[in-house]
């Protein structure tokens, strides 16, 4: 047995021993004219290497089965090319192994110019031994089985750091308003950053079998317990678990995309809005999603990204003051000096509120009712205002009036 040599650290070897004995008919080719001499071969079958037991090596290399090319040497050694496709180049060359009879004990080198599949079970960094036959041959023709392994390490995708996104209800909602407090500044509704991912030597992306990608855990617990005007979140996935929509009520509230393009990316998209669990601020509400990093022979990795949403409030521009006439009571004298005309004992204006995007309003009612929950907006008299109405101390008739409120406020 020529031994194994362990290649998961460095990307060649040279001159391994294969530990052969030649014995007294020793001698070496010294040039292609010189046809006695000791030779080492790749034992092969219909052109694919063998291993010691007499089995093809069955080896793809993102999905491709590899080709291979032998080309005996001036020495009496052997070169083998593995490559995938129809011809080799520097892009389709995988690995070459190279015998050299004319070193002591016979001896190999192994360099490894591409990436091997690995299987698609077991640990990240999974071992793939490459066994070869090789036949020894003295100077007059005696021969003798050996082999040797090579073991190569699979390589695994790395993530860092993956930037957050934060999105405002303010930015690109129907009828957001910009600059409350707490807002956040020259934020939209759409975020995009890069996963961080570095896939490694099992990179490949071409679309076909063996492609890496970025997804969505299948078992992903995504943020839980939202709600969008009171109506329970709900979320799917399309077929291959790179888009997240998250809905409630029937329209979606926001969208993200994975794509594994590069250092992989993901885009949030946020098409609704969310409830707060802050009432009267412009909080912000964290949503976390997991995602997974798969290269292109099955290894994986996983991490996360955080989402910050930030509220929208309510804003009220200079409400319009409002005229009432006592000329238009029972018994009124309209027309008198200073009077107003086409002023009536009614009067009604807008309030000037801009809802922001949080301006469903399930219940037309007007004021804040004891079953009140996200999804119902309400317009109620301040509290403090029964005080301040008192302390104006108005009269009519010369009774000072008093006053009621109505149980929605």
């Amino acid at each position: 047995n020529g031994g194994s040599y362990d290649a998961s650290n460095v990307k060649s070897v040279s001159n391994i021993a294969l530990n052969v004995n030649w014995g007294a008919d020793d001698d070496i080719h010294t040039g292609s004219a010189d046809t006695f001499g000791r030779a080492l071969s790749f034992n092969l079958s219909g052109g694919v290497p063998l291993d010691s037991s007499g089995h093809a090596l069955a080896l793809t290399s993102d999905g491709t089965a590899l080709q291979y090319e032998v080309t005996t040497l001036a020495n009496g050694g052997q070169q083998l090319l593995a490559y995938k496709g129809s011809t080799h180049n520097s892009s389709t060359l995988v690995f070459t192994v190279t015998l050299d009879p004319t070193s002591t004990h016979g001896s190999y080198s192994f360099t490894l110019n591409g990436n091997l599949d690995h299987p698609a079970t077991g640990p990240n960094s999974n071992d793939l031994p490459l066994n070869f036959g090789v036949t020894a041959t003295d100077a007059d023709g005696d021969s003798v089985p050996t082999n040797f392994t090579v073991h190569v390490q699979d390589d695994v995708p790395v993530i860092g750091t993956v930037t957050g996104g934060q999105v405002d209800e303010d930015g690109g909602l129907p009828g957001g308003n910009p600059f409350g407090p707490n807002d956040a500044f020259l934020v939209g509704a759409t975020t995009s950053h890069s996963l961080n991912i570095s896939w490694g030597a099992d990179n490949n992306n071409s679309g076909t079998a063996n492609n890496r990608s970025a997804t969505f855990a299948t078992d992903l617990v995504a943020p839980a317990g939202l709600t969008a005007d009171g109506v329970q979140v709900v979320y799917s996935y399309n077929a291959d678990h790179t888009v997240l929509t998250a809905s409630a009520g029937g329209h979606d509230v926001f969208r993200v995309t994975l794509n594994d393009s590069n250092s992989g990316t993901y885009t949030f998209e946020l098409l609704g809005n969310l409830d707060h669990p802050v009432a009267g601020t412009e909080d912000n509400l964290t949503l976390n999603f997991g995602f997974v990093a798969t290269d292109s022979d099955g290894d994986t990795a996983a991490s996360s990204f955080a989402i910050s949403v930030n509220d929208d409030t309510p804003v009220i521009v200079l409400p319009i003051p409002g005229f009432v006439n006592e000329d238009s009571l029972a018994g009124g004298n309209p027309g008198g000096i200073g009077d107003l005309p086409f002023i009536t004992a009614v009067s009604t204006n807008t309030l000037g509120i801009s809802w922001g995007a949080d301006s469903a309003n399930s219940v037309v009612n007007g004021g804040f009712s004891s079953t009140q929950a996200n999804g119902d907006r309400s317009v109620v008299f301040t509290t403090g205002i029964m005080a301040t109405l008192t302390s104006q101390h108005l009269h009519s008739n010369g009774a000072e009036l008093n006053y009621s409120l109505s149980a929605d406020g």
